[in-house]
């Protein structure tokens, strides 16, 4: 499945790659996501809560983050488990920033693309 989510900020481009480099800030804004260690190295460790309809996993795993400051473009390589379920899952996050073609050069983008992967 792949989900594609396109979004506008109105601040500068490197306030909002700022922000994105801040991984424990992020995983707040993330509803279901919960950051439980920094293992170095761009590692993290984390549960992800998911339902759909009448079913809930909480996936437990880790998250690399592999970020390109010159470009504003970051990739989010996840994989977890189901403790309860026994379910494993993936996911790979792209997300960049770019000006947005408006008069304002203060004005931001930001992109975010989600992929998962089975």
């Amino acid at each position: 499945m792949k989900i594609t989510h396109e979004f506008a900020v109105t601040r500068p481009v490197e306030a909002v790659w700022g922000f994105f480099q801040d991984v424990p800030a992020v995983a707040q804004c993330l509803p279901g996501a919960e950051l439980t260690a920094d293992k170095g190295n761009n590692t993290y460790g984390g549960k992800v809560s998911v339902k759909l309809g009448p079913l809930t996993a909480v996936f437990e795993g880790d998250a690399v983050v592999t970020s390109n400051s010159q470009a504003h473009t970051a990739v989010i390589d996840g994989t977890g488990v189901d403790r309860r379920g026994g379910s494993r899952g993936g996911h790979t996050v792209e997300q960049g920033g770019r000006a947005q073609g408006c008069p304002q050069r203060d004005r931001a983008a930001a992109v975010a693309r989600r992929r998962r992967r089975r």
